[in-house]
């Protein structure tokens, strides 16, 4: 996982090449879910965030530009998450359409 300069983990809600919104976890490439609205990627980011100490969230807008930068719960044990990878419920690629 990448980190940001304090070497806290980043999620990044963007306008996905299949024109749908991604959450992705910074330093790959496959997206954690897919979603059809900005809000619901950013809420799933956000859940994410509120469960993990020190995530970074990132949301961009339609055109690529950081448009918001979100915190999560801070702690000591920067050096204590891992993102589970998992297809959720909510998790559909846009190539199975």
């Amino acid at each position: 996982m990448n980190l940001d300069q304090r070497g806290r983990p980043i999620l990044r809600v963007i306008r996905g090449k299949a024109g749908v919104w991604e959450v992705q976890e910074a330093g790959f490439e496959t997206p954690l879910s897919y979603f059809d609205s900005a809000q619901d990627a950013k809420d799933y980011a956000e859940d994410i965030a509120g469960a993990k100490p020190g995530i970074i969230v990132e949301v961009y807008s339609e055109d690529g530009r950081l448009q918001s930068t979100v915190c999560g719960r801070l702690s000591d044990a920067y050096n204590q998450y891992s993102l589970i990878r998992a297809p959720s419920s909510r998790t559909r690629d846009p190539s199975e359409r």
